[in-house]
This record gives C-alpha cells, sequence and structure tokens, in this order.
C-alpha cells in the first residue's frame, strides 16, 4: 500500500483573506490534485485561527496548527511536527488549474 503524500501549507499571516486563499488553494488541490486530492493537509499560521476561518478548513479536511508570535523558529518546528512531504508556502492568492502532482516534488519547498 502506497502512503499518501502529506502536505502543510504555511503562512506568516492568518487573516481573513490569507485562511480565505488557503481554502481556495486546499479546494483546487482537492479539484484537480491526482496524489494530492487526497493527501492529508494541515494549515500552518502564525497567530490563532479562530472561529468560522477555522471550522470552514476542518470543514475541507485540513488540520489547524498554529507557531505562535515568534515565528522564526517556531514556524519551521511546527511544519516539521506536522512530518509533511511537501511545503507549500502561501504568499498569496493562488490556484491550481490543473493536475499538479507532477510538479509537486516531495521534500522540497514550494512557494
Amino acid at each position: 500500500m502506497v502512503t499518501p503524500m502529506r502536505i502543510a501549507i504555511a503562512s506568516l499571516i492568518a487573516d481573513a483573506a490569507s485562511v480565505r486563499a488557503a481554502e481556495r488553494l486546499v479546494r483546487s488541490l482537492r479539484w484537480f490534485g491526482g496524489a494530492a486530492a487526497v493527501a492529508p493537509m494541515a494549515f500552518v499560521a502564525m497567530p490563532t485561527v479562530e472561529g468560522e476561518a477555522r471550522a470552514a478548513l476542518a470543514g475541507d479536511g485540513v488540520a489547524v496548527h498554529v507557531a505562535g508570535i515568534d515565528w522564526r523558529p517556531r514556524m519551521a518546528e511546527v511544519v516539521a511536527g506536522v512530518a509533511a512531504d511537501l511545503v507549500l508556502l502561501l504568499a498569496s492568492d493562488c490556484l491550481v488549474l490543473q493536475e499538479p502532482t507532477p510538479v509537486l516534488a516531495p521534500g522540497e519547498l514550494q512557494v
């Protein structure tokens, strides 16, 4: 049995706009994702993600992890603790428009 790829989406900001961007990324990966469509996903953010934003991500099957205020060392620790095969650094809004698995290289940081 093949173990599915584990994906972490990391964002330094977890405001409403970045959470919506993460939701769109997750949904597009699920829609077009090939192997990524069934991958366990985690959203790692610097500040706390609460309320509707956390519920929306959970509804998409995404585990939410918080790195806290001092993000530089802590973000790396939290991402490492998720044990992701692939880390997507969310710097702006993005959508996946085709099956991305051929360009998603496990062990790499994708920006």
